[in-house]
């Protein structure tokens, strides 16, 4: 893994942020539910996209899905190009709306009429205009944790209970924008039933994600998107699909192909545009023949069929036309999830993933996530981490646990085993040290037998010897230089300062034995440092010889076994750690107290400061010295923790 620079990225994010509230024109983009800096991107090609610090990325965001043929694709931006040299807008009808309409009309059955608009949230606002329009009736149903946009009446959470409307989510919303809104829960048909029967003849629309995109990748239960139609043909209700993730994603027909669901009325966004703004809704002709100008229900939009945007989307799904594209991606789709899957079981990471074609996600959760409850529950901050593992890795997935991947056409074989490898990576890192419980043997084998107790006690024991060595070798230079110091003062006191010249050279001769003695002794803690090196070196043999007799005894499950090699990993790094602690310390203080020597050495020589000599022998050393007992005492600290690890590794229960 290479050290990801994000300098100019940074510098950007901050200059933006003057301009743009937060930095960002979409909130997702900022970051903030995995924390850090957005990388700011400079291009995309293929499966990658760049970033302005010089980086690459192996993309699964793609624009949040449009980009199903990958970054840049040649027969998209020749076409984007051919109208581009025409003109941007114009106002008026072109020819490019009615073979984008007919394209669509294709493809999804359903739709037997489109109007386009600018973005999906346009759309969905304006297909429940329409709802409400063609029925006469007021109350719209949304299902917990499916996001429509940001439209008012959509911005809503659920009352206090499944029959209450709903509140707003979003200062700025009033309630009565949403008093005729109700909330419930995804995946649950008896609410829906009930919620009917309450409410009989008032409900406009229900509308729904048949593939919920927006808490995590969530899709329907067997029989419930066939539950929902039922009930809602039975009522007289509009059921709207938003298929503005999975509209031409998830099969060609989009989610209502694959599941043989026929809905009234369907919101398309995303690869309808190639990566232009863009949305549309369409249906039955009947309701669609009540939106303006051929009937009362009003909407406008001054790029609603924008040329440019138009020729994407025309572009995307004429290349769509080739069934194999579908197949290819949606068998990478399959490996991908399937080893990432893999590799957060051996990693013993809970987790629960999902997948619908070419969408996927992984919840760091420990139970099925099928509703927005289920996926409230995950580890956000270890998706978090997660997705910080794989961006330094160069793998770019959504920045939220609550968000999807997309698979495109331009990802290869080669670029999924690439992620599963760097999958696995991370999600060793998380099982180490990404939250979860540390491994006790105690708890797999409480017959752990003594010969593995008495290479764990001389385990434990090893850890204390590098210190015990420093400590003897303080006690010896402390009494020496006391003793130094002691014969001077009194010699001093005898001669009454008298004889000045004698006491110096005295202070100076005992400074230069404290001197020689002083190499001796960090020639020793040089020593002491290859001692400690040799003592890690026996350690991990020791550890080694333990995960050996352990593998042999049959005594562990597999995942015991595994759990057993991260902590060996784990306690080797902080061996290693320890001892380049250990001697990089002694060789600092080492030098500080050679300093300190060569001081007292140079005061010792003036005749005329003598007295001062003796303060600064009386000071200075014992200060010297002072820095080895609190160093020891720090080395100490380390191995008490060096010890807490291991004994949590070998201790009985």
């Amino acid at each position: 893994m290479s050290d990801l620079s994000l300098k100019r990225s940074k510098e950007a994010f901050d200059q933006a942020c003057k301009s743009i509230p937060g930095g960002v024109d979409s909130p997702v983009r900022a970051y903030g539910a995995v924390g850090g800096n957005p990388p700011f991107i400079e291009r995309g090609s293929g499966q990658k996209i760049f970033d302005i610090d010089g980086n690459s990325y192996i993309d699964y965001v793609c624009s949040w899905g449009p980009l199903i043929l990958g970054h840049a694709d040649d027969y998209v931006i020749n076409g984007i190009k051919s109208v581009l040299q025409k003109g941007t807008s114009f106002g008026a009808p072109t020819t490019h709306e009615t073979k984008l309409a007919e394209l669509i009309k294709s493809r999804i059955p359903s739709i037997e009429k489109v109007r386009m608009v600018s973005s999906g949230t346009e759309a969905t606002m304006s297909a429940i205009r329409l709802a409400r329009g063609f029925t006469g009736k007021d109350i719209v149903i949304k299902f917990n944790g499916c996001y429509h946009g940001h439209v008012d009446a959509l911005l809503v959470k659920a009352g206090s209970g499944a029959m209450t409307f709903g509140t707003p989510t979003s200062p700025g919303v009033p309630e009565d924008y949403v008093k005729n809104t109700l909330v419930l829960p995804y995946n649950d048909i008896e609410a829906l039933k009930a919620c009917c029967k309450e409410h009989s003849k008032k409900i406009a629309c229900v509308i729904i994600e048949p593939v919920a995109g927006n808490m995590g990748v969530v899709p329907a239960n067997p029989g419930y998107l066939e539950a929902v139609r039922k009930i809602t043909a039975e009522e007289d209700i509009v059921l709207i699909f938003d298929e503005i993730i999975t509209g031409f994603r998830v099969s060609q027909g989009g989610a209502q192909q694959l599941y043989g669901i026929t809905p009234d009325l369907t919101t398309l966004g995303k690869i309808i545009g190639g990566g232009m703004p863009v949305g549309a809704y369409g249906g039955k002709s009947e309701i669609m023949d009540k939106i303006s100008p051929v009937g009362p229900v009003y909407q406008a939009g001054t790029l609603s069929g924008n040329p440019v945007a138009m020729a994407a989307g025309i572009a995307t799904l004429e290349r769509l036309s080739d069934k194999q594209i579908y197949k290819d991606i949606e068998d990478n789709a399959a490996i991908l999830g399937d080893g990432m899957q893999k590799a957060a079981k051996d990693a013993g990471i809970s987790t629960f993933h999902t997948r619908v074609g070419s969408i996927l996600c992984t919840f760091f959760t420990d139970g099925a996530v099928t509703d927005f409850d289920s996926a409230s529950k995950c580890n956000t901050k270890m998706y978090g981490d997660y997705f910080h593992g794989m961006l330094e890795r160069g793998f770019y997935f959504a920045p939220s646990q609550f968000e999807a991947a997309f698979v495109s056409a331009a990802h290869t074989k080669a670029d999924i085993e690439a992620t599963i490898e760097a999958c696995s990576e991370v999600m060793k890192s998380l099982g180490s040290g990404g939250g979860t419980e540390i491994f006790d043997i105690a708890d797999l084998a409480p017959e752990l037998d003594d010969e593995l107790k008495a290479l764990a006690d001389t385990l434990v024991q090893m850890c204390y010897k590098a210190a015990d060595i420093l400590s003897d070798s303080i006690d010896g230079f402390s009494k020496h230089n006391i003793k130094l110091v002691n014969e001077a003062e009194k010699k001093g006191k005898e001669l009454h300062y008298e004889e000045a010249d004698i006491v110096a050279k005295l202070v100076a001769k005992a400074k230069v034995t404290s001197s020689t003695k002083l190499k001796k002794y960090i020639s020793g803690l040089i020593t002491v440092g290859s001692h400690i090196e040799l003592m890690e070196d026996n350690v991990l043999s020791l550890l080694s010889t333990i995960r050996t007799k352990i593998e042999e005894s049959m005594l562990f499950s597999d995942k015991a076994v595994d759990e057993l090699n991260f902590l060996f990993k784990n306690t080797k790094g902080i061996l290693k750690s320890t001892a380049d602690a250990l001697v990089t310390q002694n060789r600092i203080l080492g030098k500080q107290i050679l300093i300190e020597e060569e001081a007292i050495r140079q005061k010792a020589c003036d005749y005329e400061t003598v007295h001062e000599d003796r303060m600064i022998s009386g000071v200075c050393v014992p200060k010297a010295s002072k820095l080895y007992i609190d160093m020891v005492n720090s080395i100490r600290e380390i191995n008490w923790h060096v010890r807490q690890v291991l004994e949590r590794m070998f201790a009985d229960k």
